[in-house]
């Protein structure tokens, strides 16, 4: 198993670069011990924000590959990274990662435990959102517990990757059935799309490995974990 990272970056005032630092600086700490080697795309637009001493700093620890000076639009930049890993034959497994998360030491490694205990999930995760509105647990086992979806999507296998790209047409729609019981198409995120166009199971961690600290406009709040384990 080799897992490939997109990592979606966007620094655009300072309080913004602080909360992107705090998550660097957790993901520098990431546990290697029985993890091999993965890759990672980092997708950033122009700023003043200094990427160097990070880059510097994962490449003992990642094959790192960089694009910058994109046009801002997470899905399509998610869709643009995956491409980038994934015309490396060895990477197995895609992981969509932010900027605005802390990332406990032993996040990969949860993760690879994960992928290994449920091999032909949809989809897995080390991170289950507290906005349960569409982020439900609903079942597990004893030790890891099934969601409706992921936050970000999570993590997918090359193979559901492939497969998710046959169903895509260039915009992330789906329908929506109000209270009034009228349907409507709603633009919405990929994780969202990808949770409609692709059922199955979606494994999470029964622990929450990451830990956002980015307030979502529309929530007015952090979405966090449920229970993170801490730095």
């Amino acid at each position: 198993m080799r897992l490939g990272m997109v990592l979606t970056s966007r620094v655009y005032d300072d309080e913004r670069a602080k909360i992107v630092r705090r998550s660097f600086d957790s993901l520098t700490n990431t546990v290697m011990i029985g993890v091999e080697r993965p890759a990672m795309a980092l997708l950033n637009t122009t700023s003043s924000f200094d990427y160097g001493p990070y880059l510097e700093a994962w490449g003992y620890k990642w094959d790192v590959v960089i694009s910058k000076d994109l046009k801002w639009r997470l899905n399509v930049l998610q869709s643009i990274g995956a491409e980038i890993l994934l015309a490396d034959g060895t990477v197995t497994h895609l992981y969509f990662m932010y900027d605005d998360f802390i990332y406990n030491p032993h996040w990969l490694r949860q993760l690879q435990g994960l992928i290994e205990r449920h091999p032909g999930a949809r989809a897995w995760g080390v991170y289950r959102s507290s906005f349960t509105n569409f982020h439900r647990i609903i079942g597990g086992d004893d030790v890891d517990v099934l969601m409706t979806m992921h936050d970000g999507i999570g993590c997918v296998s090359r193979e559901e990757w492939t497969a998710y790209q046959d169903t895509l047409k260039g915009e992330f729609i789906v329908p929506l059935k109000r209270d009034t019981g009228e349907t409507i198409l709603v633009d919405c995120t990929i994780d969202v799309h990808h949770a409609y166009q692709r059922p199955g199971e979606r494994w999470a961690t029964s622990k929450d490995y990451m830990q956002n600290i980015g307030v979502h406009q529309f929530l007015g709040r952090q979405d966090e974990a449920i229970d993170f384990v801490g730095e």
